[in-house]
């Protein structure tokens, strides 16, 4: 393109960069949910209840042979490595993914610890595959097709909101950057329309134009999509689907840049040519800076709480490092009977001190057996007797509803027991203890189990019941705590031992050291956190070429009233109050208005609108201070 500005190109090279990006990390998010194994993936959820495992082994095999389509079962690896998966094949040999992430195949035998409701990933002829699974049908089995496509896996990455704040800073800093382009170039287009040219000449031209900028940015992304696409030991499937995201989200890049382009570079010419200037540039350029105001706050705030919460975790795996060698389940579906076996396994393991536990999903409050948390002793003050009664401790942001909270802490518990149709081994008498909080408990215990955050307005401030004797808590309950991973095993042989004796291998899919699970929760949280301070940093820039165009625009628009003001021996200086106080209040309404609704405190909020209005004046009294340098500016007095 012909005298291109800097930051148009800078602009285009974002926004086709990011979308490369994004779309390979759509690709890797695929791959580590274990889709792209096969051509094929559909997931089995539902099984001939009549037919054993060996029959159900052999009628998926004879399936596969019948329809001449390769089939294995993909599993998650066994300690809960999310790059690792296992293929165990039926027919035929499972092709690996690649893109950082490992696949160790071997065929399915008697699938002694499998269970077979999970993903199936089909290579073959997609006639091949509708008659492989239609032949399941047709002897019970039912299947969902899994297989991922492109665009919703795009939209699923994008759905991450340090992602979709990286996204969303390129496009608005493309919109300024090419508005502000049009606008300079706006009178050649405008004597274009004169002189006879038809809009849609213009328009070819420049779209050809912005491709030629777009193009050598295009092939450096194509070319890295291609050599990680064509990286050894990525399988023909990831590799298909990486060509095919990348080309997917490359293409609608530069549509959309192509798009605003011409629609912006024709508006500008209409304008120029009926009213000698753009109206409209300033307002989409201030509305489009006033965004990146509030992604900049909201990007700001969220690293600060991803900060926060690395390091609340990483107190948590030095607190639990005694027990970071301890282990937890990750089961399939489960039975009420398996409940009951596992609720035995853990109720075994509780008394002999070798596990604990902290039930807090789905419930309103915390359930704790032994040492379930390094946090609790500080907490709890005066540990209750061996054996005593379990107690409560309410925080006192809670202590109004301290006997609702213990009436119900007692339903649940005999509940359990009337599930089973058994009475509980003694009666239950819950002593309630008033804390001030009990967030250094709960927090510590979402941090190992990994669970779901109770949906109460008092959280992290939520019930927690210290039960000092399992016996008191039901088989079914204890086993759901063990099926949710809220259950800690010291002893792990002693626990696969039992596992096996019970023959519950088969619903075990991962047995993860709380360690690990801790240290990829560390993991994530500095991910989006190098993820937002990218997006806040593209924001940033962003802002910045919002604010050179903004004032670019306003000093021709009062150029001519500068003039008069300094004939009448008024200070050029003058005429940008009105500019910058404007440009301020709006920047402080904005952040203001974004740090409230991320939850900042009062304060909080007025430190950020006051700390906006200050740097968005800093910050366009220094693109004035530039233009006052000009040495033509200072001659005229126009700046």
């Amino acid at each position: 393109m012909r005298n291109v500005a800097a930051a148009t190109v800078l602009a285009v090279a974002a926004a086709l960069l990011v979308s490369a990006v994004i779309a390979l990390g759509a690709a890797r998010e695929v791959a580590t949910l274990g889709l792209l194994v096969g051509r094929t993936s559909v997931a089995l959820t539902s099984l001939p209840v009549e037919a054993s495992k060996a029959e159900r082994i052999r009628t998926i095999s004879e399936a596969a042979a019948d329809a001449d389509v390769a089939v294995a079962l993909v599993v998650p690896d066994r300690q809960g490595d999310p790059d690792r998966w296992r293929a165990f094949s039926f027919r035929g040999t499972a092709q690996t993914q690649g893109l950082g992430t490992a696949l160790e195949v071997r065929p399915i035998g008697d699938g002694a610890d499998l269970d077979l409701q999970g993903i199936l990933a089909i290579d073959g002829d997609v006639n091949d595959v509708g008659r492989f699974l239609e032949q399941l049908r047709a002897v019970g089995y039912e299947a969902t097709d899994t297989t991922p496509g492109p665009v919703p896996a795009l939209l699923y990455t994008l759905a991450d909101p340090a992602v979709g704040a990286v996204a969303a800073a390129a496009l608005l800093g493309l919109v300024i950057a090419l508005v502000a382009e049009a606008e300079r170039r706006g009178t050649r287009q405008a004597l274009r329309l004169r002189s006879g040219w038809s809009p849609t000449r213009i328009a070819g031209i420049e779209a050809a134009d912005i491709c030629r900028v777009a193009a050598p940015v295009l092939v450096v992304a194509v070319a890295g999509t291609l050599v990680l696409a064509l990286w050894p030991g990525t399988g023909t499937t990831a590799r298909a689907f990486t060509v095919t995201v990348a080309a997917v989200a490359l293409s609608t890049a530069v549509l959309v840049v192509v798009g605003v382009h011409v629609a912006t570079t024709l508006a500008a010419a209409r304008s120029r040519r009926s009213a000698g200037s753009s109206a409209w540039a300033p307002v989409v350029v201030g509305a489009a800076g006033a965004a990146l105001v509030a992604l900049l706050v909201a990007d700001a705030h969220a690293v600060v709480q991803v900060q926060t919460a690395a390091q609340a975790s990483e107190r948590t795996l030095l607190a639990e490092s005694r027990h970071g060698d301890d282990v937890v389940l990750g089961l399939g579906p489960t039975a009420f009977a398996q409940d009951i076996e596992l609720g035995r396994i853990g109720l075994a393991a509780l008394e002999r001190d070798t596990a604990s536990m902290a039930h807090a999903s789905f419930t309103d409050r915390a359930t704790l057996v032994g040492e379930a948390t390094a946090a609790l002793p500080a907490v709890l003050g005066a540990p209750p007797a061996p054996g005593g009664a379990p107690v409560l401790l309410v925080p006192d942001a809670l202590a109004a509803d301290a006997d609702r909270l213990a009436d119900a802490a007692s339903a649940d518990l005999a509940a359990g027991w009337a599930v089973e149709e058994r009475t509980p081994p003694r009666p239950i008498d819950i002593e309630v203890r008033r804390v001030p909080s009990t967030a250094a408990v709960t927090e510590a215990v979402l941090e190992w189990t990994n669970g779901i955050e109770p949906a109460l307005p008092t959280w992290p401030d939520i019930p927690v019941l210290v039960v000092p004797d399992s016996r008191d808590i039901a088989l079914n309950q204890i086993g759901t705590a063990v099926a949710n991973g809220e259950v800690r095993f010291a002893d792990r042989p002693a626990l696969e031992r039992a596992l096996r004796q019970a023959g519950l291998t088969d619903t075990v899919l991962q047995v993860t050291r709380v360690g690990t699970k801790i240290e990829r929760q560390i993991g994530a949280v500095r991910a989006e956190r190098a993820t937002r301070t990218a997006a806040a940093v593209v924001a940033g820039l962003a802002v910045v070429l919002a604010a050179v165009t903004l004032v670019q625009e306003h000093r021709i628009r009062t150029q001519r009233s500068a003039r008069v003001r300094f004939l009448v021996g008024r200070h050029p200086i003058v005429r940008h109050r009105a500019f910058v106080v404007t440009a301020g209040i709006v920047v402080a309404v904005v952040s203001g208005a974004t740090a409230s609704s991320v939850g900042t405190s009062t304060a909080g909020v007025l430190a950020t609108a006051l700390l906006g209005a200050v740097a968005v004046s800093l910050l366009l009294g220094g693109v004035l201070g530039v233009h006052a340098l000009h040495p033509g500016d200072r001659w005229r007095k126009t700046w």
